[in-house]
C-alpha cells in the first residue's frame, strides 16, 4: 500500500523545497510558489534567494493580464523595489492592473514600463495611482501613447505626489503646456526627459515659464522637439539665471548657426 502513496510538494521536508526553488528563476518562485498556502509562505519567508530578491526584470515577457494580476498580488508582500516591464505590450488594461499595484505597493521604488501601448485611458489609470502612492521616486513611461490628454492627467497627479522624482516620456506626443503648469507648483521632481515629442518653440516657452517660477529642477532632456533657434535662445537665457539647473540636453533641434550661437556662448 506504501508504494501508492505519492507525494506532495507541500508535505516534502524544507531542505527538499529548498533544492526545488534553487532550480527556479526569481519570477517563477513569485508566480507559481507565492501564496500557494500557508507553509509554503513561511518557506519562503526563511528562502534566502527569495528574502533578497528586490530587483524583479520582466522585459520581453509577453505578460498576459492574468499574470499581471497574479504579479500584483505578490509584489503586496513581497520586498521588490525595482520592476521592469518594458516591451511587453500591456496596453490600457495592463495599465489598470500596474496602477492598482502601485496603490497597494510600499517597497516599489522604480518602476519601467516604457514601450507598451500604454494609451490616454491606461495613462489615466497610472496617473490616480500617483496621487496616492508617494514611495515611487523613478517612472519610465517612454515610448508609449500617453499624447495631450494623457499628459494633462499626469500634470493633475504631480500636483499632489510627493515622491516622484524622475519622470521619462520620451516620445510620447504629449505637448508641454498642462505638463508645465504642474512643475511650477511640484518641488519633487527634480529629472524629467520630454524628448521627441515635437512641442516646438510654444511648449518651450510654457517650460521655460514653469523653470523661472520652480527652480528645482536639475536635469531636462529636451532633445528631438524642432523648437530651432528661438526655442534655443528661451532655453539657454533660462539655464543662465538658473541655478539648479546642471542637465540640459537640447540635441538635434534643428539649430542654425544662430542657435548653435546662442549655445557657445553658454559654454564660454
Amino acid at each position: 500500500m506504501c508504494d501508492n502513496i505519492k507525494p506532495s510538494f507541500i508535505t516534502l521536508p524544507v531542505e527538499l523545497i529548498y533544492r526545488i526553488l534553487d532550480q527556479l528563476d526569481e519570477f517563477a518562485i513569485l508566480s507559481s510558489v507565492c501564496n500557494v498556502c500557508e507553509r509554503l509562505n513561511s518557506i519562503l519567508d526563511t528562502y534566502n534567494r527569495y528574502m533578497t530578491i528586490t530587483v524583479l526584470d520582466l522585459q520581453k515577457q509577453e505578460l498576459d493580464e492574468c499574470s499581471l494580476k497574479h504579479l500584483g498580488s505578490v509584489l503586496q508582500n513581497a520586498r521588490i523595489t525595482k520592476l521592469s516591464l518594458s516591451f511587453n505590450e500591456i496596453h490600457d488594461e495592463g495599465a489598470e492592473i500596474i496602477g492598482d499595484i502601485l496603490k497597494k505597493s510600499i517597497a516599489l521604488k522604480i518602476l519601467d514600463i516604457g514601450t507598451n501601448d500604454i494609451g490616454i485611458k491606461g495613462t489615466e489609470y497610472l496617473a490616480n495611482a500617483l496621487k496616492e502612492n508617494m514611495t515611487l521616486t523613478i517612472l519610465n513611461l517612454a515610448h508609449n501613447k500617453i499624447n495631450a490628454v494623457g499628459a494633462e492627467y499626469l500634470a493633475n497627479a504631480l500636483e499632489q505626489n510627493k515622491g516622484l522624482k524622475t519622470l521619462d516620456l520620451w516620445d510620447n506626443d504629449i505637448g508641454a503646456q498642462k505638463l508645465a503648469k504642474a512643475l511650477t507648483n511640484n518641488s519633487v521632481l527634480t529629472a524629467l526627459n520630454i524628448g521627441s515629442n515635437g512641442i516646438g518653440v510654444s511648449g518651450v516657452q510654457h517650460l521655460v515659464d514653469a523653470l523661472q517660477i520652480n527652480c528645482t529642477r536639475q536635469s531636462l532632456n529636451i532633445g528631438w522637439n524642432d523648437f530651432g533657434d528661438e526655442g534655443a535662445k528661451y532655453l539657454i537665457d533660462t539655464y543662465q539665471r538658473n541655478s539648479t539647473l546642471t542637465m540640459l540636453n537640447l540635441e538635434d533641434n534643428d539649430f542654425d548657426a544662430v542657435g548653435m550661437q546662442h549655445i557657445a556662448n553658454l559654454l564660454q
